[in-house]
């Protein structure tokens, strides 16, 4: 704050403090002895405020100042009413996602958990990789026939054979591999989470939008495991059996998908009312990079898809943070045409 000068008479200074508001400069007015300080908020507007006051004493009583206390109370009004008029319309995001989502509708959620429970129990936990469920789901599934029309001498580690069940265009196992788990912790936990994520999105924007946002998920974390080399962490065909199996599942890639999605909502796009706590971000992020050292036999963990967790997070992240990145093109463009 700066002061600029003083007015011994309250009524001039109290007039000129009006004249401040009318010219929306921040202003503040202090007693001194006999005399009122005007000190002034605005820095950047000093010069201009010392001009108008230099201006105002040579005549405080000028006919153009008689109306400027009734516009600066008309004006403080308006403010006021905009101020309590935009308070009304404030969401508390936090306060709305703690708002209990009993009472609506979240049929895909649900539906998305009782299907990988019921292909849970079809496959034995993932153990039965013979069953028809599992060879029906699965992002490989190709009989010692179909392998042939593939390669004459088939390599079961070739992405020609790891993609050769979209290459017969069965492409739903895009999507299929999903509701694949394998044990009673890996169905349990993405269920919690797909319950956590998934209720918000569909209680906020409606079931089509969230099976969409699913689909949109699935697809490219289903897939890149089977598209990347096997010396890059790809995931492997299983040729021992009858049928060449791609043993890989899971709602991961999805979740993660979900999650990056609510994030990137969170930050950018506040009246989506989504909200992710610090410790959800820590808890999957740690996760994330649990997975991609603890990969393999070493530790006991076994192969895990980190390609699903990436290629579902980097998606939500995009759908996410998209609509902020078009508005902001927009935006520019409007600007550069005027």
């Amino acid at each position: 704050m700066r002061l600029i000068g003083k007015i011994q008479n309250k009524f001039h200074a109290e007039r000129f403090m009006a004249c401040m508001t009318v010219k929306e400069i921040g202003a503040h007015l202090e007693h001194d002895n006999s005399e009122w300080e005007i000190w002034i908020k605005d820095e950047d507007r000093v010069a201009i405020a010392k001009q108008e006051f230099e201006e105002f004493l040579l005549n405080p009583d000028a006919p153009k100042y008689g109306k400027v206390m009734d516009e600066a109370s008309k004006l403080i009004k308006q403010q006021q009413q905009a101020y309590h008029e935009h308070k009304k319309n404030l969401v508390n995001v936090q306060q709305q996602w703690q708002t209990p989502l009993s009472g609506k509708k979240t049929p895909v959620t649900i539906v998305v958990i009782v299907i990988s429970l019921l292909v849970s129990l079809a496959t034995q936990m993932g153990e039965d990789r013979e069953s028809l469920v599992f060879r029906a789901l699965a992002f490989t599934s190709l009989t010692k026939e179909q392998t042939l029309s593939i390669s004459n001498s088939p390599n079961p580690n070739s992405t020609a054979i790891r993609t050769g069940s979209i290459r017969h265009f069965e492409l739903w196992r895009t999507i299929t591999p999903m509701f694949i788990h394998f044990g009673l912790m890996h169905l349990l936990f993405n269920s919690i989470w797909i319950f956590y994520f998934g209720r918000q999105i569909e209680a906020r924007y409606g079931s089509v939008w969230l099976a969409m946002l699913i689909v949109i998920f699935a697809i490219p974390s289903n897939s890149i495991g089977a598209i990347v080399p096997l010396e890059w962490d790809g995931l492997p065909v299983d040729a021992s059996g009858k049928v060449w199996i791609m043993p890989a599942g899971g709602l991961s890639g999805v979740i993660y998908g979900l999650f990056g999605y609510l994030w990137m909502k969170m930050l950018f796009d506040p009246r989506s009312n989504f909200f992710v706590s610090p410790v959800t971000i820590v808890i999957l992020m740690g996760w994330f990079l649990l997975c991609i050292v603890a990969s393999g036999d070493s530790l006991g963990f076994g192969r895990i898809n980190n390609w699903a967790h990436g290629g579902g997070l980097v998606m939500g992240l995009i759908m996410g943070y998209l609509p902020k990145f078009i508005a902001d093109i927009r935006g520019t463009s409007k600007m550069k045409t005027k």
